[in-house]
């Protein structure tokens, strides 16, 4: 993340993703948080095409995309 953000050191990316995960808990509430507060919409279709567009879920069965949508919709409802 530190060649992304030239400003930042890699321990300092390295310690803000940690927070993140910590206040947040999972991956997936990480990004359905930051969603809701940055595009003020959330959804498990909206969120899947995010992945599948950045990359994330390629080489994924069928099976595996449907475990991650799981994955979404029960941190959607832990998300506060």
């Amino acid at each position: 993340m530190s060649s992304f953000i030239g400003s930042r050191e890699a321990e300092q990316c390295r310690s803000h993703h940690q927070k993140m995960e910590k206040k947040y808990k999972n991956f997936y509430q990480i990004i359905i948080k930051l969603r809701m507060e940055y595009y003020g919409t959330c959804g498990v279709e909206l969120l899947r095409n995010d992945l599948e567009e950045n990359g994330y879920m390629k080489g994924m069965s069928g099976d595996e995309k449907l475990l991650i949508e799981e994955h979404l919709l029960k941190s959607m409802e832990n998300v506060k």
